[in-house]
């Protein structure tokens, strides 16, 4: 007999998102993190610039559901998408192989805003 169990939602960057920072990363190499607060995403998105997003306005205010956010400092790129039914992000940072060491320590600074 199957459980009536609710699925689990997956949290996957869109193939559409990829072939996008190819035209600046040739091979891209993905690091996929956990969930993090808003305050992350808002901190990433205040020194860089978003690409491309989804938003939601709910007649008050809008927020952020999925976005491509490119760094200006490099040719790295970071996707986000909002946890459904949460206010927290999960993160794919799209990079060069060589700048793995790089977006890790960068991920670092972010680690007060991680969630449980």
């Amino acid at each position: 007999m199957e459980e009536n169990k609710p699925k689990k939602q997956e949290y996957r960057l869109p193939e559409n998102i990829l072939e996008m920072t190819k035209g600046t990363i040739k091979y891209p190499s993905v690091i996929e993190t956990d969930f993090y607060t808003i305050d992350a995403l808002d901190l990433i998105k205040e020194k860089n610039i978003v690409l491309q997003s989804v938003k939601y306005f709910d007649g008050k205010s809008i927020s952020f559901n999925s976005g491509l956010i490119k760094f200006k400092s490099s040719n790295s790129y970071m996707y986000f998408i909002k946890r459904v039914d949460e206010n927290s992000y999960k993160f794919f940072a799209i990079i060069d192989e060589e700048s793995t060491d790089s977006m890790i320590f960068y991920l670092n600074s972010l680690k007060k805003y991680k969630t449980i």
